[in-house]
């Protein structure tokens, strides 16, 4: 109808970082389309812009937040928002498009969707997951002990995104307000808990380090965490769509390493920056394994 048409419009022109993909479809959309065939148009060809630009929530603690702080436009489109936020809660599903490596420029980290809301992906039935338990370096000399579990899940068939659910602590940030940790997928799975047993970054296409909304990184490249000055990340999601639970992108089988230092993302300009954006030592690590449902969350 003519507000659907109106919201998918409005929805690609506020993406600043993706407005290249959409500006010929809205410039151009309404002298080429009538108002139904443009509006099925959008949402086919673009339906993976809805609600999986997760990062914008960055800031806000409202599940809602993503639309608000992503548009520039919400004053003139009120009428809208009650009806984004409903869009947005279906959206986070993520279930558009089939795993595609190359559409890494939709990865997105750090969505604050509380763990109790029922978008949340450890609250959705029909996911595939897996765990990654994990623990200080058995090889290392760090000051944090790091431990905790990460749930990994993805919808079963493979579609839409996959999401890091992080329920870890044993950092000390006492000395600043919120501290930035590498946090990659390895290639190997560790051995006796050592974190240089992992090799380096999971990375099956052969390419540069990146950050996780790059076009060119390596499929274990989810940049940092942050994490708050308690230490501790309770239903923190990263939501990804290099790796996969299938086919060369999986990532069962690897390990997770938590770096002492922030990553930075390729951009440091020196040979470290391009292989392992000089995250440093290995505070932490874990193997990925495969989990049934019944054995997934106890709520005890």
């Amino acid at each position: 109808g003519d507000h659907g048409h109106h919201e998918h419009s409005h929805h690609h022109h506020g993406h600043h970082e993706h407005g290249h993909h959409h500006r010929g479809h809205h410039e151009h959309g309404d002298h080429e389309h009538g108002d139904h065939e443009h509006g099925d148009h959008e949402h086919g060809d673009h339906g993976h812009d809805h609600g999986e630009h997760t990062h914008v929530d960055e800031g806000h603690d409202h599940p809602h937040g993503r639309h608000e702080h992503s548009h520039g436009h919400d004053e003139a489109h009120q009428g809208d928002r009650q009806r984004k936020d409903d869009q947005g809660n279906e959206h986070i599903h993520g279930s558009y498009h089939p795993h595609d490596p190359h559409r890494h420029h939709d990865s997105h980290h750090n969505n604050h969707l509380h763990y109790t809301h029922p978008h949340h992906p450890r609250n959705q039935d029909n996911m595939m997951r897996a765990t990654c338990e994990l623990a200080p370096n058995t090889a290392g000399s760090s000051p944090f002990t790091i431990s905790g579990n990460i749930t990994i899940s993805q919808q079963k068939g493979g579609e839409g995104p996959v999401y890091f659910d992080l329920d870890i602590g044993g950092f000390d940030n006492s000395q600043e307000t919120t501290t930035l940790y590498g946090f990659h997928i390895h290639e190997n799975a560790v051995t006796n808990g050592d974190c240089g047993t992992a090799g380096g970054h999971f990375n099956p296409h052969g390419t540069v380090h990146g950050g996780p909304t790059d076009d060119i990184r390596h499929t274990g490249d989810l940049g940092n965490i942050r994490v708050p000055t308690d230490g501790h990340l309770t239903g923190y999601l990263i939501v990804d769509h290099a790796v996969a639970f299938t086919g060369e992108d999986k990532v069962v089988g690897k390990s997770i390493v938590v770096h002492a230092l922030e990553d930075d993302l390729g951009t440091g300009g020196d040979a470290g920056s391009a292989a392992t954006g000089n995250a440093g030592a290995r505070l932490a690590c874990c193997n990925i394994y495969s989990t049934v449902e019944s054995a997934f969350r106890f709520n005890g």
